[in-house]
C-alpha cells in the first residue's frame, strides 16, 4: 500500500467516525519507526479511551464528547502530515493484511451510516440551533432530524449509473436532504456538479436546445474541464440529445472519479410539458446506460423537485421518470417532533405536545417556526396558538403562498371549501393535488385538511 493511499484511507475513517480504527491504523504503521509519533498515537488513544468512558457513566455530555473526539481526530490528522513529510520508509504494505479495519478500498466497503458520516463535525449545540432561520438549509445542521430510512437512500449514490429522487411539498426538507447526499458523496471523493433550475432562465427552460448547452456548460465548469460546446454542437445532423450525451460521455471519460449530478428545483420544468418530457427522458437514459457501458459507471443522479408545483399543472404525469431510488418526504412524526423539542432545548408536557401536532401537523416547516418562537421566547405557549392563523402571527408569509396557489384556482378553493365543511370528497385528481402540497390527508372519501393551521387561515379566507 502506497503512502498516500494509506493516509487517504485513514482519512476516510476519520470522515467515517472510526476514530478509533483510525488511531489504531496509525499506531501500526509508526511502531518501531518513529518513537515520538508512536508515543503521540498512544496519548491519543488513551484520551479516546477516557472520552467513551466518560460519555458512558454520565461524566461528559454528548455535545462534550463530540468536541473532545474533532480535537483527536485533529491530532491524527496531525500525525498524517508527519507521516506524509517524513523521510522515514514506512512499510506500509506489510500491515495491509494485519489491519482488521474497515480501509475503504471501493465503494462497496462503504457501509457506514450516512448520517454518522455528515455529523462527525457537529455538536449539539442549542444557541446554534435556536438562531437558526426556519426555511433555511439545515441539511448540515445539529437541529437536523433523520427520518427512517433516509441512511439507507443516501448510500443509494454508491452505486453505478443510480438515480436517487427527493420528492415533497415545499418547505418539507429538500433542500437539506440534497445537501446531505452531497455531503455524503463528497467524503468518497466524487465530483459534484450541484445545479439549481431556479438559476436558469424561462427562455433556456423552454428551449431544449438551450438548456441542455447550459446544463453541459455548467457541468464543464463545475467540474474544472474545458467547455466543449462548440465542438459537440458542430455536427448539425445530430439531434441535440444525442450531441448532450455525447459530450456528458467525453466530461465521464476525462475524470477518475464517480461524478453526482445533483440537480434541484427540477419541478420548474413541468409546465414546459415537451421539454420535460426529454429532459426527463434524456436522464433516463444516462441512468441505463450505465447497464451498459463500464464508462457510464461513473454516473450518479440525485434530483430534487417539489410536489406543491402540481398545484400549478393540468397534468399530473408531468413529473419526473419513476427510476431509481425515491424518498417522499412526508410530515414529522410525534417521535421526531419531541426529538425536535428536545434540541430547542424546550420541555414541553404532553397535552402542549398533543396541541403542537394538532395545529401543526407534524409539517417541519410549521414545527421548526413553532420551535423556533417558543425557544427564542417571542411567544408564550398559548399565545403562540392563538396567534398562529392570524395576519400578526409567524406564519403568515408561508400560508399566503399557499391561499395564492389556491385562491387561483376555483376548482381547488371550492374543493377545499368542501373539505374543510365536510372532511368528505371524491375528486381524485384534484385531491392528488393538494395531497402533493401537503393540504389534505386521508383516503377517498374521507378527506380533510393536514392541520388546524390550515384549516383555520383558509376557513377565514375563502
Amino acid at each position: 500500500m502506497s503512502k498516500e493511499i494509506f493516509i487517504d484511507n485513514i482519512k476516510k475513517l476519520i470522515a467515517l467516525g472510526e476514530t478509533h480504527n483510525a488511531i489504531v491504523g496509525v499506531m501500526k504503521t509508526v511502531k518501531d519507526k518513529d518513537k515520538v509519533l508512536y508515543d503521540t498515537a498512544i496519548l491519543q488513544m488513551s484520551r479516546f479511551s477516557s472520552l467513551k468512558k466518560g460519555l458512558a457513566i454520565g461524566e461528559l455530555s454528548y455535545a462534550e464528547a463530540e468536541r473532545n473526539k474533532s480535537q483527536i481526530n485533529n491530532a491524527v490528522l496531525y500525525l498524517l502530515d508527519e507521516i506524509s513529510n517524513s523521510l522515514i520508509a514506512f512499510e506500509f504494505e506489510c500491515h495491509e493484511a494485519d489491519l482488521t479495519i474497515s480501509l475503504i478500498e471501493n465503494e462497496d466497503d462503504f457501509n457506514t451510516e450516512p448520517s454518522k458520516v455528515i455529523s462527525m463535525a457537529q455538536s449539539l449545540d442549542i444557541t446554534d440551533i435556536v438562531s437558526e432561520i426556519p426555511g433555511d438549509n439545515i441539511g448540515l445542521s445539529p437541529a437536523y432530524i433523520t427520518r427512517k430510512g433516509e441512511d439507507n437512500f443516501i448510500r443509494s449514490v454508491l452505486r453505478p449509473g443510480v438515480v436517487l429522487r427527493i420528492k415533497g411539498p415545499r418547505k418539507f426538507g429538500l433542500n437539506s436532504l440534497m445537501t446531505r447526499v452531497i455531503r455524503f458523496a463528497e467524503t468518497t471523493k466524487y465530483i459534484i456538479v450541484n445545479l439549481d433550475f431556479h438559476i436558469i432562465s424561462l427562455e433556456n427552460l423552454n428551449d431544449l436546445n438551450n438548456l441542455l448547452i447550459q446544463f453541459c456548460s455548467f457541468s464543464s465548469l463545475a467540474t474544472g474541464r474545458p467547455n466543449k460546446i462548440s465542438e459537440f454542437w458542430s455536427n448539425e445532423f445530430l439531434d441535440v440529445k444525442m450531441k448532450a450525451s455525447l459530450y456528458i460521455e467525453d466530461l465521464l471519460k476525462s475524470i477518475d472519479s464517480p461524478v453526482l449530478f445533483a440537480l434541484e428545483k427540477t419541478d420548474r420544468l413541468f409546465e414546459f410539458s415537451n421539454v420535460s418530457s426529454d429532459f426527463f427522458g434524456l436522464l433516463r437514459y444516462w441512468h441505463e446506460q450505465a447497464r451498459r457501458h463500464k464508462i457510464w459507471e461513473n454516473f450518479r443522479l440525485a434530483i430534487s423537485y417539489s410536489t406543491e408545483a402540481y398545484l400549478a399543472i393540468n397534468d399530473l404525469n408531468r413529473s419526473p421518470f419513476n427510476v431509481g431510488e425515491e424518498f417522499h418526504l412526508h410530515e414529522f412524526s410525534e417521535e421526531e417532533v419531541r426529538q425536535f423539542i428536545s434540541m430547542h432545548g424546550l420541555n414541553l408536557p404532553q397535552h402542549q405536545i398533543d396541541i403542537l401536532m394538532k395545529m401543526y401537523g407534524g409539517q417541519p416547516y410549521l414545527v421548526h417556526i413553532a420551535l423556533n418562537n417558543l425557544s427564542n421566547k417571542k411567544y408564550t405557549f398559548d399565545e403562540l396558538i392563538k396567534k398562529s392563523s392570524l395576519e400578526s402571527g409567524p406564519f403568515t408569509k408561508h400560508m399566503k403562498i399557499i391561499m395564492e396557489n389556491i385562491f387561483n384556482n376555483e376548482k381547488l378553493s371550492a374543493l377545499v371549501k368542501t373539505i374543510i365543511k365536510n372532511n368528505y370528497a371524491n375528486d381524485t385528481q384534484n385531491i392528488d393535488k393538494l395531497r402533493a402540497a401537503g393540504l389534505v390527508t386521508g383516503e377517498i372519501p374521507d378527506i380533510k385538511i393536514s392541520c388546524e393551521l390550515y384549516k383555520q387561515y383558509l376557513e377565514k379566507r375563502l
